[in-house]
């Protein structure tokens, strides 16, 4: 049975085992005037046992909330993450905003250049949302090509600004990368756009604020952005933003708001 590959693990076992054997060896040799210290022996390797299982369920339970590839929340992580985000803006009267971004072109980078370059392009969003969203802000996996942050005590305007820094940071980071070998040829992966779509609630739009309706308006204000074209994107108060030109692009860390 693993259990576990910590670097704290092992050593623990290696102590553990030690112990318990000098401990215990006493009383193999007949010597029971050394019962108490192998019964100290025996709490010690107990002890450790119970360490080493308690990382074990705590690797598992990570495993379960966390997406393979990214490392991110997975959707099942997230579902439970923005209920308790719903809950916190209604109860301290708070705005949440939601983004749902959808990678542009997954399938054609997996069908012309294949799913370890699709792999890479999913990766390089993620690296464009950790480095511009803030401690506070639950990202996710949402599934396939598409991701999800919710933000807390932020507004709408404030979401449509992070997204505009989630996509030029991408654009920027996927125009600079150098090709990588695969199978001995160079494959160098496009420029990369993402499509988005906002959605806030807040005391004042109080019917936006369920887990539910918020997802719900971000992901129609996505389909709107993806009617419109790649590297668009659109609020729920149907406000619209187009790819941004060359010339504007920067990268901004998203540690403000």
């Amino acid at each position: 049975m693993h259990l576990g590959s910590s670097r704290v693990s092992y050593p623990v076992i290696a102590a553990a085992g030690t112990a318990a054997l000098l401990l215990f060896a006493p009383l193999y040799a007949g010597r029971v005037a050394d019962a108490p210290m192998a019964l100290a022996g025996a709490a010690l390797l107990a002890a450790a046992v119970g360490f080493l299982l308690g990382q074990r369920d705590d690797t598992l339970r990570a495993q379960a909330s966390t997406d393979a590839l990214t490392h991110l929340f997975n959707r099942r992580a997230f579902d439970q993450r923005v209920r308790d985000e719903v809950a916190a803006a209604k109860r301290e009267r708070t705005s949440l905003a939601m983004l749902v971004i959808d990678l542009d072109h997954l399938k054609e980078i997996n069908d012309s250049l294949g799913h370890a370059a699709g792999d890479r392009a999913l990766l390089a969003v993620t690296e464009a949302l950790k480095h511009s969203c803030r401690p506070t802000d639950l990202v996710a996996r949402w599934g396939g090509d598409e991701f999800a942050v919710v933000a807390p005590c932020t507004s709408e305007e404030q979401a449509r600004a992070l997204g505009d820094r989630i996509a030029s940071t991408l654009h920027l980071r996927s125009a600079d990368r150098r090709p990588v070998l695969e199978l001995g040829a160079p494959v160098a992966l496009p420029p990369l756009s993402v499509s988005i779509g906002v959605a806030a609630g807040d005391a004042d739009h109080p019917n936006l604020l369920t887990p539910d309706a918020l997802f719900a308006a971000a992901d129609l204000a996505l389909l709107q952005a993806k009617a419109a074209g790649a590297g668009c994107m659109r609020a729920a108060s149907g406000i619209e933003r187009r790819p941004i030109a060359r010339g504007q692009l920067r990268l901004v860390s998203g540690r403000g708001r």
